[in-house]
């Protein structure tokens, strides 16, 4: 039991680290955007390998929504696409707001 909680706290603290490096990368594009894609695409492969069905049927499913998201976001087809304008019209405001 004590080895668990260890795991579990050594999980929870290297995935706030990660995220952490990952947010100073995406705050200054001159710090590696590539790079910080790459860091977070090796993790979430690592944590998808561990999965098995039907939490790996769940995950596939997430994955593609969100890529559906990310598609609509860039201008690209798709069913999200109608949505494209008005949201980088919020993340803009978002962003702009000080």
């Amino acid at each position: 039991m004590t080895e668990l909680a260890r795991s579990l706290m050594r999980l929870s603290w290297a995935l706030s680290m990660l995220g952490a490096g990952q947010a100073r990368r995406l705050l200054d594009p001159q710090a590696g955007w590539g790079e910080a894609a790459a860091d977070l695409d090796a993790v979430s492969h690592a944590a998808e390998g561990r999965l098995e069905e039907p939490v790996r049927g769940l995950f596939e499913l997430g994955e593609r929504l969100q890529g559906s998201v990310a598609d609509g976001l860039a201008g690209a087809s798709g069913p999200l696409a109608p949505m494209t304008d008005a949201a980088k019209e919020l993340l803009r405001r978002a962003t702009s707001q000080s």
